[in-house]
C-alpha cells in the first residue's frame, strides 16, 4: 500500500492504492493467456512431472491418469487469464490438478464448472456433516477450516495460513489438534 497526500484539514481522507509486482510467474501466465510462443512449452515442461503426480494420486495409475493429464492442461489454459498472482503458482496449479482429476474420478462435472479457476471453485460445505468424513464436523469451526483447505482440497500449509491469514505455525497447531482430537474420538468409539 503506498499512502496519496493528506492536507490536514477536517474530512481529508488518506488515500491508498495497490501496486502489484509482475512476478517471474504472473509474467509466464500472462503469456501462456496470450498465447505467446514458447510460453506453453515452457509452461508444460515446468509443471507436467507434478501435475502427473497429483492426478495419479486422485485417479490412480489407470486409463484415467492421461485423461486427467490432458484436462489439467485444457482448464489451465483456460483460466490463464485468472491467475492473479496472488498466491504461488505452483500451488495454483497443483489446486487446478486436483479438482479437475477429482472431477473425472468422480463424475462431478455439474459442481464444477469448466473454466473456473481454482480461487473461483466452490469451497465445501463445512458445516454439513454429510459431506465431511466421519466426525470431522464435530471439530470447532477454525480447525475444521484447516484440516479441510489442508487435507481435503490438498493446500499446502503455506497455502492454507495465506488463505486462513495467519501464519503456518498456527496452522499446523490447529492440525495437529484436529488429528489429536479426531485419534482420540476414533479411539473411544472404538473401545
Amino acid at each position: 500500500m503506498v499512502p496519496g497526500p493528506r492536507d490536514g484539514s477536517e474530512g481529508a481522507q488518506a488515500h491508498t492504492m495497490t501496486v502489484r509486482f509482475l512476478t517471474p510467474d504472473l509474467e509466464l501466465m500472462n503469456r501462456v493467456a496470450r498465447r505467446e510462443d514458447g510460453a506453453w512449452s515452457e509452461l508444460a515442461t515446468r509443471f507436467e512431472r507434478r501435475i502427473r503426480q497429483q492426478c495419479r494420486r486422485v485417479v490412480g495409475a489407470g486409463p484415467d491418469l492421461e485423461d486427467a493429464v490432458q484436462n489439467v492442461f485444457v482448464q489451465i489454459l483456460v483460466c490463464a487469464d485468472r491467475f492473479q498472482g496472488r498466491g504461488s503458482l505452483d500451488g495454483w496449479i497443483l489446486r487446478v490438478a486436483r479438482w479437475t482429476a477429482l472431477e473425472l474420478r468422480y463424475g462431478r462435472r455439474d459442481r464444477f464448472p469448466a473454466g473456473l479457476a481454482p480461487d473461483e471453485l466452490p469451497a465445501p460445505q463445512v458445516d454439513d456433516p454429510h459431506v465431511l468424513p466421519p466426525n470431522v464436523h464435530r471439530l470447532d469451526a477454525v480447525c475444521r477450516e484447516a484440516v479441510v483447505l489442508h487435507y481435503w482440497m490438498g493446500m499446502t500449509v503455506p497455502e492454507t495460513a495465506e488463505h486462513l491469514e495467519c501464519s503456518p505455525n498456527t496452522v499446523k497447531s490447529r492440525l495437529k489438534r484436529s488429528l489429536r482430537l479426531l485419534r482420540d474420538e476414533l479411539d473411544a468409539e472404538a473401545a
